[in-house]
């Protein structure tokens, strides 16, 4: 879970090394098969869901500061060619759900739109 950076105050410095230390776990992860394999390109046009897990109740403007750092790593590492509202279609605030007995996490769900597009059979809405 990237940290609440809402209200972030601080040093530059302080910022950007918590911010690669936090982009070298999602490497880690991505390495070991927890998250997906790198895309032969980009994804150019996608639509974003974001599910929030989290121990108590927060801010919806928080919440979506948090998925700054998450979306920034999928651009820098090329899973997204932008995250331009041109080619990043988020359609709704992210959804919450508080839980002591799940372990606090955001789950993103990317629809590369260009291929559902061109899998709907003729005729469907």
């Amino acid at each position: 879970m990237p940290p609440n950076r809402g209200n972030a105050r601080g040093h530059w410095a302080v910022n950007y090394r918590a911010q690669r230390d936090y982009y070298n776990r999602l490497d880690n992860l991505q390495l070991i098969g927890f998250l997906p394999r790198l895309p032969a390109e980009p994804m150019g046009l996608v639509r974003l869901d974001v599910v929030a897990v989290l121990a108590r109740r927060n801010d919806s403007d928080n919440l979506v500061a948090r998925c700054k750092w998450p979306i920034d790593w999928l651009v820098s590492r090329r899973y997204l060619k932008s995250d331009d509202p041109s080619v990043l279609d988020w359609p709704m605030m992210p959804e919450k759900r508080v839980s002591r007995k799940e372990a606090p996490r955001l789950t993103f769900t990317i629809t590369d739109m260009v291929r559902y597009f061109l899998r709907r059979p003729e005729g469907s809405p």
